[in-house]
């Protein structure tokens, strides 16, 4: 036969008097635009493909195994047998639908015979016992998708992670069996664990290892874990391999200190850590430069520390002051210059919030009360209530959290001041409608100090970018240079022209 020549084949129709006698079937088998056949809600949806059948195949797709794989817990398993009693207890109806297939007498085409074909092959895969889990896989691509999605989301992880995730997820699958896995557990102390005691000691001598061979520099910054347990952190930068053309950065260490913190203490710890016995020298003879914040245990006007010890033993050494560090100093010196008057009322508000979880609930409960009711203030935080409908919650997730200043921690009041300001309609709102609240706090968002707390965060602003600019990873000494120029540059004509077109008195003109 050719595939322009026909066969012809008889059918019966749908019978919906049938289905609808049943609760199992009446939910499950559904009537589709054509006539002979029906779709099986309980199997698409369970092997996320459409399967739709003859309507004379009925009785014999309940109980084929592949649908009884639908029926997942006791209830759908005895619905689906209550079904197929019925089936059988009604009066010949096997017969009723041999005979009926007489009713629809169709010319049937390569076309329908390839579509029938493709059914009964899809049945033959899932009852195939080696293929169903790849059948499974492959039939519930969008449904996994979208629950990885919605990991990610919930977990605030980056979208690039989706990636990586997919194929640890096939190898898991690969090498191990389907029991273990489901038998896996996981928590933080078992992470904490295996990361210091085996993958954190691997990986930081695959490193040390990598230094005995190639140039490179160290950056050195002091810290402190909660304010209580003082750190020091060596991070290195150097070429991973000879044809690289750009550098990596890698943390190295993060060594407790005890007791003194003075240059020599730093030095012995740096000493002991990264240059003892034979591949610690060879990795000293590859050090070129330190970076490090200029700290008096850092680098002194005595030679005390620690870059001094360092440059009086390898004199060609590059000592250079970390610029992130130079540029937060900068930028505190500069916040210290604005007037105090409208500095303390970010320190105030911020502090305020931080130190008083009622008055953080109250916020909260105020800002929903009034976002239910599409008061006034919806209208001022969302600026077009009817177009950005959605921002709301979104508002209200950033008014749960007044953030905290950290005197010490870069960027810190420019992201205090910039929240303060975003909320500070709300904010004003509350703080009139508080008994609570102090004449001061109601004060704090008159015009004035509105206009000079913009006005402040302007300022702050472009220094804060450069801060964060600098943090990028690898930056080439290309891009930093351009950075140092543009940053120069900018401000040096910001400065000139205040100077010459203004006369500047008071706490403005230094």
């Amino acid at each position: 036969m050719t595939t322009n020549q026909k066969r012809q084949r008889y059918y019966c129709n749908f019978k919906e008097d049938l289905i609808k006698k049943n609760p199992y079937l009446f939910k499950n088998i559904l009537k589709v635009e054509d006539s002979r056949k029906f779709k099986c809600k309980a199997c698409s949806s369970f092997f996320g493909k459409e399967v739709i059948l003859f309507f004379e195949n009925l009785d014999m797709h309940l109980g084929s195994a592949t649908h009884e794989k639908t029926a997942t817990n006791k209830t759908l398993k005895d619905d689906l047998g209550a079904a197929k009693l019925y089936l059988d207890s009604q009066k010949n109806v096997n017969e009723r639908l041999q005979d009926e297939k007489t009713e629809i007498k169709e010319d049937r085409t390569m076309e329908e015979e390839e579509e029938e074909a493709e059914d009964e092959e899809f049945e033959k895969k899932v009852n195939n016992q080696q293929t169903e889990p790849e059948l499974l896989i492959q039939n519930n691509q969008i449904y996994f998708r979208f629950q990885v999605t919605n990991f990610i989301l919930q977990n605030n992880l980056p979208f690039k992670f989706a990636d990586e995730f997919a194929k640890f997820l096939t190898l898991l699958f690969k090498t191990h069996d389907f029991e273990s896995l489901s038998k896996f557990n996981l928590n933080k102390k078992h992470i904490t664990k295996i990361a210091n005691q085996c993958i954190g000691p691997h990986v930081q001598n695959s490193y040390l290892k990598k230094l005995e061979d190639t140039f490179f520099s160290i950056s050195l910054d002091e810290g402190s874990i909660q304010g209580r347990i003082e750190y020091l952190m060596i991070t290195a930068r150097f070429f991973e391999t000879n044809d690289s053309e750009r550098t990596t950065t890698k943390l190295l260490s993060v060594l407790e200190l005890e007791g003194s913190r003075t240059g020599e203490t730093l030095h012995k710890f740096v000493e002991n850590f990264l240059f003892t016995g034979f591949q610690g020298r060879k990795r000293k003879n590859n050090l070129i430069g330190i970076a490090t914040d200029h700290a008096p245990n850092m680098i002194s006007e005595r030679d005390a520390g620690i870059t001094n010890r360092y440059f009086q033993e390898l004199p060609y050494l590059v000592i250079t002051h970390d610029l992130c560090h130079a540029l937060n100093l900068v930028f505190e010196n500069a916040v210290e210059a604005f007037p105090n008057k409208y500095r303390r009322i970010v320190t105030k508000i911020a502090s305020a919030f931080s130190r008083s979880p009622n008055k953080t609930a109250n916020f909260k409960t105020f800002i929903k009360e009034v976002i239910k009711n599409k008061t006034e203030i919806v209208q001022i935080m969302t600026e077009k209530e009817e177009e950005e409908e959605e921002k709301k919650e979104e508002i209200n997730m950033k008014v749960l959290s007044i953030l905290r200043y950290v005197e010490n921690r870069w960027s810190s009041f420019h992201d205090a001041l910039s929240r303060i300001i975003e909320l500070s309609e709300p904010l004003k709102l509350f703080f009139e409608g508080d008994p609570k609240s102090s004449s001061e706090e109601k004060s704090y968002f008159n015009k004035e100090n509105i206009l000079m707390l913009k006005l402040l965060l302007c300022l702050t602003g472009m220094l804060n970018d450069y801060i964060i600019d600098f943090q990028k990873d690898n930056l080439s000494t290309q891009e930093i240079v351009e950075g140092l120029k543009e940053c120069q540059l900018l401000f040096g004509e910001y400065v000139l022209n205040l100077y010459e077109g203004n006369n500047l008195e008071g706490p403005f003109k230094d």
